[in-house]
């Protein structure tokens, strides 16, 4: 990822030396803050998309055989349904945190 990216997703900020011309960053130092930071992202911009083009996949009829739509929908559903769970897991460990246990185990793993 360019640096402009990291920045954008919250994981490098600028640093400003007195004095100095050129740009210097620094990177985020809390691991788990970083893990968050990419799932929230990485579920923003791909994850949320899919969900909804399945959706919207779902809703197609163009013909074909009767067992061919009915294998077509069930893949969908097979699809929509893994997705849902990947995004409930995502939001657990976003909300993860917020659990003071889990924060604590945690930062004892560290």
């Amino acid at each position: 990822m360019n640096i402009r990216e990291l920045i954008n997703w919250g994981l490098v900020d600028r640093v400003v030396v007195p004095g100095e011309r050129k740009e210097y960053f620094q990177a985020e130092k809390d691991i788990w803050k970083v893990a968050r930071i990419i799932v929230r992202e990485r579920k923003k911009r791909e994850l949320e998309p899919m969900l909804k083009f399945i959706e919207s996949l779902q809703q197609v009829y163009e013909g074909g055989t009767e067992a061919e739509l009915q294998s077509f929908h069930q893949t969908m559903e097979s699809i929509r349904k893994f997705g849902r769970q990947t995004d409930q897991a995502m939001e657990a460990m976003l909300k993860a945190e917020e659990n003071w246990l889990v924060s604590t185990l945690l930062k004892l793993v560290k």
